[in-house]
């Protein structure tokens, strides 16, 4: 098997924080927002690895709530699904700031 090219370009730091996120579905032909949360991984200029119970879609578009300090204001980001892949019970996902 072929050893897996570094593709990132930014420096990522440890981001060991809840981050919120939503997205929106379809449901009965009304379209509803979800709210759900899960684990950061890391961070970087470009982009965020993000550990979630649920498959996330490739292309999908979210909007992210970033902790700026621990319990304080959330800044919002919104972000594409660049890769998602199963690990153990949980998916982890790369995401693409826009």
């Amino acid at each position: 098997m072929d050893a897996m090219v570094e593709k990132r370009t930014s420096t990522r730091k440890n981001l060991h924080r809840v981050v919120t996120f939503e997205m929106s579905s379809m449901e009965k032909g009304c379209l509803k927002n979800i709210r759900e949360s899960g684990q950061g991984m890391d961070i970087s200029s470009g982009g965020l690895g993000l550990i979630t119970k649920q498959a996330l879609t490739t292309g999908s578009i979210l909007r992210l709530f970033l902790p700026v300090v621990p319990g304080g204001p959330e800044l919002p980001v919104f972000s594409e699904v660049v890769w998602v892949k199963r690990a153990g019970s949980h998916m982890e996902t790369g995401l693409r700031f826009l």
